[in-house]
């Protein structure tokens, strides 16, 4: 598997660049690296391979991980760029530390923690997901980028989540019902308080999907990872595969991913693959229509981040998988981490709505063999959803 081209940002510009002979190969050598612990990496970068390797990186989202990996194995960069693969890792360090003093603080409040201000309460059900719990899961789980701190609660405690975070942490949560979520902050640290876990097109897959991810939770032993030395809730490993899976997937449609994404999910199937029983997984995946989405995405992970094949928990197709998950490749270098390399600093509002609304139908079309009846329901939906994110920037510009 080959890429043929990919965008990157140069002062603002869009830049074609050939990626297949130039930085292509060092680069996915130190991201594999990171990821396994093991393989070649080149013993040096020069000044202009190190600068096209980390503005791809960037773009990415994985800087921090082929950072560390750059440090770790010693690459000769020049001393400025070893000062600055250095400085990455630091400063990555620096922000799991806080966003794990965070996390605490959320999980103390929900489980009813007696403090030296409140008594103790009774627990409520929750779940954190994605970002800090995948990033545990990687040999070095600070190199993992973070952004926000996920937390789901199922519908009949929910609103007692959001009012215990209110009460027992003193701040305030924005409550707007635009797509799954409310937000607030804690020290910098951006939180979504999610009423919905995944958006899905199909009204039966999404019911099929909320009651998977309810069961899951509402259980008297929850499964717990540990954040900063704090038993933190989660979803077991294969429901969170499946949400981390269709988070990925449903961004890849609406405006697309960078590799953070799928070096999650390589890291989900790496660790939890045997604790993913194959007629269970096929069950889930038909339940919520993204069968053969899943598969594509498994190859690519075989193919391009070096899992080994053994860690795919259903067989895979060289004929069938292959091309599809080329496509994803190259979409997602292309377009990089949530579509940032189509972006551009002087549009409006507006602008960027139509934008993603375009890239967006245009996906589902391209895309639509992969999960093609919740795909075809999906499209008025997010329609919908980015009509209504347009309406309300307009009435804030305008107010």
């Amino acid at each position: 598997m080959t890429l043929s081209s990919a965008r990157l940002s140069t002062n603002g510009a869009q830049e074609i660049v050939n990626i297949s002979v130039n930085y292509v190969k060092p680069f996915f050598q130190l991201l594999r690296n990171e990821l396994w612990q093991q393989g070649t990496v080149p013993t040096a970068l020069s000044l202009p391979l190190f600068s096209c390797v980390q503005r791809f990186a960037r773009q990415q989202t994985v800087w921090g991980l082929v950072s560390n990996s750059i440090v770790r194995n010693n690459v000769k960069t020049g001393d400025d760029n070893a000062m600055e693969a250095m400085g990455t890792t630091i400063t990555h360090q620096r922000t799991a530390q806080k966003m794990q003093s965070v996390m605490v603080q959320i999980a103390e409040a929900l489980e009813g923690r007696a403090t030296a201000d409140n008594n103790g309460q009774p627990p409520i059900p929750y779940a954190v997901f994605k970002g800090q719990a995948v990033a545990v899961l990687y040999p070095t789980p600070h190199c993992r980028t973070l952004g926000d701190i996920d937390i789901y609660f199922p519908k009949e405690h929910f609103q007692g989540g959001v009012e215990r975070i209110e009460q027992r942490l003193g701040i305030s949560v924005h409550r707007e019902e635009l797509d799954k979520h409310y937000d607030c902050e804690l020290d910098d640290v951006r939180i979504e308080l999610h009423y919905r876990v995944e958006t899905f097109g199909s009204s039966r897959h999404q019911r099929y999907f909320d009651r998977m991810v309810d069961a899951d939770i509402c259980t008297p032993s929850p499964t717990r990872i540990d954040i900063g030395g704090v038993g933190v809730r989660t979803f077991s490993p294969m429901v969170h595969t499946l949400v981390v899976f269709k988070h990925l997937f449903n961004h890849f449609l609406v405006e697309g991913v960078g590799l953070r994404q799928f070096c999650d999910m390589a890291m989900l199937l790496h660790h939890y693959h045997d604790a993913m029983p194959a007629d269970a997984l096929q069950r889930h995946l038909r339940g919520m229509g993204y069968r053969r989405a899943f598969l594509a995405t498994t190859m690519l992970l075989v193919k391009k981040l070096g899992m080994p094949e053994a860690d795919s928990p259903l067989p895979l197709s060289e004929q069938r998988d292959t091309p599809w998950a080329r496509r994803l490749l190259e979409e997602a270098a292309q377009r990089g981490n949530f579509g940032a390399n189509d972006r551009h600093a002087d549009e409006t509002s507006r602008q960027k709505s139509l934008n993603t609304a375009r890239v967006a139908m245009r996906h589902c079309l391209q895309y639509m063999p992969l999960a093609w009846w919740d795909i075809l329901c999906l499209i008025p939906r997010r329609v919908g959803v980015t009509l209504r994110r347009h309406l309300r920037k307009n009435n804030d510009e305008t107010a």
